[in-house]
């Protein structure tokens, strides 16, 4: 399973309006691990981000996940994250 959240930032003066994506809770059952389900689901969602015209995809991947994105096509980004629950 796979899915992404949708996110629209508002139009501002001389810039459209952009869409972007963010990836979570990309699973794939142990059974069916390293058969290409993973890269299938993947590949899906990328496919449908570029088809709505999203400017990026985001995600938080998991440390043994991270070649997994990498192959993908993915890189390290300048995000920066507050945590709310102090």
């Amino acid at each position: 399973m796979i899915n992404v959240t949708v996110f629209v930032r508002m139009p501002g003066p001389g810039r459209p309006e952009q869409r972007w994506g963010y990836i979570a809770n990309m699973f794939v059952l142990a059974a069916h691990r390293d058969t290409g389900v993973g890269s299938a689901l993947l590949d899906a969602a990328v496919a449908y981000a570029r088809d709505q015209g999203f400017v990026r995809l985001v995600l938080n991947p998991s440390e043994r996940s991270i070649p997994f994105y990498r192959r993908a096509g993915f890189r390290a980004s300048r995000l920066l994250q507050l945590d709310l629950d102090t």
